[in-house]
């Protein structure tokens, strides 16, 4: 009877190491994603995007799919921090600057559109989106701006013909920003 028990408790043991053994594995093949933190602010970037160190500044940061980082013109992303004259109460008067500049960029040239709406991030914050895409080249740039108090982030998401990857990364750093205060 000693034998039948022993048998037993080792066979449950082995059956909890082994469990727990295989829980830890499944876990740590999660991708995880990156959490940056900058002067003014935090944010996520998912698993497989790096941050381009090459054409990065000390106030400009540019992400790319690993790998790509060698190319001349990946996707990419770059998140920068801005200045401007509108507290976080005026934003629609932010936007209508944003949008009087970025049409006054694009006017004139064929083939290219501008889109722009407005929502809050997963954080609360405001952000302004505008869409631009040059039809003759299949580039589409989009520029979130998340406002601030006389301050804004701007993550500036440039695809060379389609990537829903890129549009996702640039959606997780947006959501998951953070200012530091």
């Amino acid at each position: 009877m000693k034998k039948y028990i022993k048998r037993i408790l080792v066979i449950v043991m082995l059956v909890i190491t082994l469990t727990g053994c295989y829980k830890n594995n499944s876990s740590n093949d999660k991708p995880k994603d990156n959490i940056y933190h900058k002067d003014f602010g935090s944010y996520e970037v998912l698993d497989g995007w790096v941050e381009n160190k090459e054409h990065s500044t000390r106030n400009k940061f540019f992400y790319v799919l690993e790998g790509t980082e060698k190319q001349s013109s990946p996707n990419n992303i770059s998140i920068n921090e801005g200045t401007n004259k509108y507290s976080s109460n005026e934003h629609t008067s932010f936007r209508t600057a944003i949008v009087k500049q970025l049409s006054s960029q694009i006017s004139g040239k064929e083939g290219v559109t501008l889109n722009a709406n407005g929502s809050y991030t997963d954080n609360d914050y405001v952000v302004y989106t505008f869409v631009i895409h040059e039809e003759d080249k299949d580039i589409t740039t989009t520029q979130y701006y998340i406002v601030g108090d006389y301050k804004y982030v701007l993550i500036h998401e440039t695809v060379h013909g389609t990537s829903t990857e890129t549009d996702e990364v640039a959606k997780k750093m947006l959501n998951t920003f953070k200012w530091n205060d």
